[in-house]
């Protein structure tokens, strides 16, 4: 296979390689399209396309990348030589295999600037692990969070340690690595053992953790083109249990291992057949947990109703309750015994045009359907495309990712940009029982002429009138 045509898939349209395998996106929003994810079901689209820079990302597992990685989604396999295969197949494209190795870029990491290791507290990045299954203290044990930044600007991510200092790290929105990239490993903190589980990343090691599959050290790789550099650290173990993803890469992966340890190495991966890989199968089996748990609290509700016996003193305090709890309601229509209440966000029409240095108002108001004293609501932002400074009013400048707490009902966003480029971000609106509001903004679209848009809601809207 010649360079000459990698880079010629590289320009094909994710759009027309989507629509060859039958998707067509929900919706647009400038440069960027909306689907529901095409390889996993799902209800509400979170995979988004950057039409200009050739990009995807999926929002509900968490990764994206070009064209390659796309095409290995669909083919569940991390060879590139499949890879190019599946997107010659699906472009009618001719496809020859190169006998010799085949030269690829390494994959360009952006240049961090200020890394800086502090404990890993509760916060946005727990919650994504614990969406996977993970638990804060098993998170907080082996991780830690890396605040760095990145062509001026700061951010936060999961850090996992290697052993030459490097970090993996890891956001619902981000992955990558803090070079120098190495494997990692992992002590028992008790006697000498002779076993080491091996992974292929630490989401994987901190799922077997959190299942209690660990029999002695572990040794991440953090990457399969790492199984060279493992080997000096797996010389001195008699038995090595692999955990390791179940497609090609995966296969290969352990081949070359079975290949120089022999019968010291055992596939341990029949545990999650059926299953991509350890964290997938983590999330399957807690969720199925969760399930049976409401099920047998079902039933012993049902079970408990049915043995309860209620005498008379009981069923006239019963009566008396009640006859208190209508005379409050009708003295006070405030009082709710409700905790949980929907609520929206609505905006003013904001300009869909800006200029560099200039500030745009947007004026907000939460309305919610239902009210509950200890309701308390926050709000936080995520930039997609361009550059530019999101504040409150009264002095607070948002960092991205960042909770901050929304005091009034009414309040106004004020975004400077900080370039002539198109803008493109979403605001989040929080409470504190897990209801959220989102609103995307999109300025300088070459697709919108109107003088002034309306900013899209994910969910329900209704604007303010003007």
């Amino acid at each position: 296979m010649e360079r000459t045509d990698i880079d010629t898939m590289r320009q094909i349209s994710l759009a027309d390689f989507l629509a060859r395998l039958g998707h067509e996106p929900v919706r647009r929003s400038g440069n960027e399209l909306w689907y529901r994810a095409p390889y996993r079901s799902e209800r509400t689209p979170s995979f988004r396309v950057n039409v200009a820079k050739r990009l995807w990302y999926d929002f509900g597992l968490g990764k994206g990348g070009d064209i390659f990685t796309l095409a290995g989604e669909f083919a569940r396999s991390g060879d590139f030589m499949a890879q190019a295969r599946f997107i010659a197949e699906t472009a009618r494209m001719p496809f020859v295999a190169s006998e010799k190795p085949l030269y690829l870029p390494e994959p360009s990491e952006p240049a961090f600037e200020g890394v800086e290791a502090v404990p890993l507290l509760r916060s946005p990045l727990t919650e994504y692990l614990a969406e996977r299954g993970i638990p804060y203290a098993v998170a907080s044990r082996h991780c830690c969070r890396l605040n760095y930044g990145v062509r001026g600007k700061r951010y936060f991510a999961i850090g996992f340690q290697n052993v030459v200092g490097g970090y993996e790290i890891r956001s619902r929105y981000f992955k990558g690595c803090v070079p120098p990239k190495d494997v990692s490993l992992v002590k028992m903190e008790s006697s000498p053992t002779g076993v080491c589980s091996l992974f292929e990343g630490f989401m994987d090691f901190l799922s077997a953790a959190t299942l209690g599959l660990e029999t002695g050290d572990s040794l991440v790789l953090n990457s399969v083109a790492n199984v060279g550099k493992a080997v000096k650290h797996l010389d001195g173990y008699g038995r090595i249990d692999c955990f390791l993803d179940r497609d090609e890469a995966g296969r290969r992966t352990l081949e070359a291992l079975k290949g120089h340890y022999g019968g010291r190495v055992c596939n341990c991966s029949a545990l999650y057949d059926g299953c991509k890989d350890l964290n997938e199968y983590l999330q399957l089996t807690t969720k199925k947990q969760k399930n049976n748990h409401l099920k047998n609290q079902r039933t012993m509700n049902i079970l408990n109703n049915k043995n309860k016996r209620i005498s008379i003193f009981k069923a006239l305090a019963l009566c008396l309750f009640a006859a208190v709890s209508l005379t409050l309601a009708s003295c006070d229509d405030d009082m709710d015994i409700q905790q949980s209440y929907p609520f929206t966000v609505e905006t003013m029409p904001v300009p869909n045009k800006v200029t560099k240095g200039q500030t745009v108002e947007i004026r907000c108001e939460l309305k919610r359907t239902g009210d509950y004293a200890n309701t308390l609501y926050t709000i936080r932002y995520f930039q997609f495309e361009g550059e530019g400074t999101l504040k409150m009013a009264g002095g607070i400048t948002f960092l991205p990712n960042d909770r901050y707490l929304l005091e009034n009902e009414k309040f106004r966003l004020y975004y400077t940009a900080e370039g002539d480029e198109a803008h493109n971000f979403i605001v989040v609106v929080e409470d504190n029982f897990k209801n959220s509001y989102e609103l995307e903004f999109d300025f300088n679209n070459r697709n919108v002429k109107d003088d002034i848009q309306t900013v899209i809601p994910i969910g329900n809207y209704k604007p303010l009138p003007r």
